[in-house]
């Protein structure tokens, strides 16, 4: 009897323990979403950010100073934290430089570049189809199984670009000029897919912040010449206060704090669904376009916005699904 009694008062103890660890993973997995969100918030707003850097200083320095900004922050953080970066093997090394190389060198210089030629919410849009090209670089790299919605997804998102680039009302040089600027602009959204696609491959032990302060640092060495070569040619005279807290944005909060928070959610969150969070991108860069650079879309391009939100749909669905 006392045995039975010792059970019947040990059993609520046990579920409670496991009710404990139910709060405690979901308290984790809501705090993982919320570094996402923020993340692609941060990221969301440097289309904006981006066309008006473009709009008054060299695409190389402006991106090359917000990079040594970000190094030198993550040299500190990397002091004050004590992380030790001798736990990174070869391969991790090599990984990340390619994070770097794709992710942040190439990625910028396409961005950037784009926004010289197409307005910053076309560029908002065409970054909706990050989830599409998420299920591509998934399947090419990690092997994942391309679900038949996700193709569906993915011809939509084309559809929705094609519509976007068709445009009756400019000259034929500007279309061709705008299309260009657009085609760059998707590069860019591949070389994003990229940067987190890479991360997979590098070892458990790594964590967000090596990550994010090493893949920083090979950035900046990769962009230092061509810095030092815009920054020869450039006028300091235009370097204004409005041109310095853009620089100080992108350094500080995309380069830094968004590295951090998307790593760091990475680590709990699939990439799946991290890849449906990123439709949050264009509804920020969209809707910043709209308030701040003044920017309309026409009767082509709304049909696009309204194909690519569809395919988002697609993606999010299969994803809660599976």
């Amino acid at each position: 009897m006392s045995n039975s009694l010792l059970i019947n008062l040990s059993f609520p103890r046990r579920r409670e323990s496991r009710s404990f660890d139910t709060i405690m993973k979901n308290k984790r997995i809501l705090l993982a979403y919320l570094q996402l969100i923020l993340s692609l918030i941060i990221v969301g707003c440097t289309a904006v950010v981006g066309k008006l850097l473009t709009n008054s200083l060299p695409v190389f320095f402006s991106n090359g100073l917000s990079l040594i900004i970000a190094s030198l922050i993550y040299l500190i953080l990397l002091k004050v934290y004590k992380v030790n970066l001798s736990i990174l093997t070869k391969k991790d090394y090599f990984v990340l430089f390619l994070i770097a190389f794709f992710g942040t060198f190439l990625y910028r210089i396409l961005f950037f570049y784009g926004l010289k030629y197409t307005s910053a919410s076309e560029a908002g849009i065409i970054s909706s189809t990050l989830p599409a090209v998420f299920g591509i670089t998934s399947f090419i790299l990690l092997k994942e199984k391309v679900q038949s919605n996700q193709i569906k997804a993915i011809i939509l998102s084309v559809i929705g670009i094609l519509l976007i680039n068709s445009n009756t009302d400019i000259a034929l040089t500007e279309l061709f000029t705008k299309i260009f600027g657009n085609f760059l602009i998707f590069l860019s959204v591949i070389m994003g897919a990229l940067f987190s696609v890479l991360s997979k491959f590098l070892s458990k032990k790594v964590t967000p912040m090596i990550i994010s302060s090493v893949s920083t640092f090979f950035s900046t060495l990769l962009l230092l010449p061509l810095f030092v070569y815009d920054g020869f040619y450039f006028n300091f005279s235009l370097l204004n206060f409005t041109g310095l807290m853009l620089i100080l944005y992108y350094g500080i909060f995309v380069s830094v704090i968004s590295f951090l928070l998307w790593f760091g959610g990475l680590t709990v969150v699939s990439m799946s669904t991290a890849g449906v969070l990123t439709s949050l991108i264009p509804i920020t860069g969209i809707f910043l376009s709209f308030i701040i650079l003044k920017e309309t879309l026409n009767l082509y391009q709304i049909i696009g916005v309204i194909f690519i939100i569809i395919s988002i749909f697609i993606i999010s669905k299969e994803n809660h699904s599976n």
